[in-house]
């Protein structure tokens, strides 16, 4: 569980740093 969690953790930063990039 604590590996799952920290995948979407790590998808859910990726996300943000594109959308940051993007602005």
């Amino acid at each position: 569980a604590g590996v799952y969690f920290y995948q979407i953790q790590t998808k859910d930063f990726v996300k943000t740093r594109k959308m940051i990039l993007l602005k």
